[in-house]
């Protein structure tokens, strides 16, 4: 299905896993982290459905605005040292 230029496709993606859920989160530092290492797994979980999630869409899971989530995406590609697959990211590869 188009919508706006884009091709959409359904995913089922995994919002939060029991370790998450039994996690809390007594800082904004603490729920930062917890975003960071979900935002990956979901982006990852994406990407091997064939599919890429803008920052928009991931602001809109987590209720956090773009640009916060734009910062955890770089921060945990900055802790792990590696890229993780969102349309920017793959974009500028080639």
């Amino acid at each position: 299905m188009r919508f706006g230029g884009r091709v959409v496709r359904p995913v089922r993606l995994t919002i939060y896993t029991e370790n998450e859920l039994r996690r809390t989160a007594d800082t904004l530092q603490d729920l930062n982290s917890i975003h960071m290492e979900q935002c990956a797994r979901i982006l990852v979980e994406a990407y091997l459905q064939g599919t890429l999630l803008p920052g928009t869409e991931l602001s809109i899971l987590f209720l956090r605005s773009p640009s916060v989530m734009g910062n955890l995406v770089k921060a945990y590609m900055n802790l792990h040292h590696g890229i993780l697959p969102t349309p920017s990211n793959l974009a500028s590869a080639f």
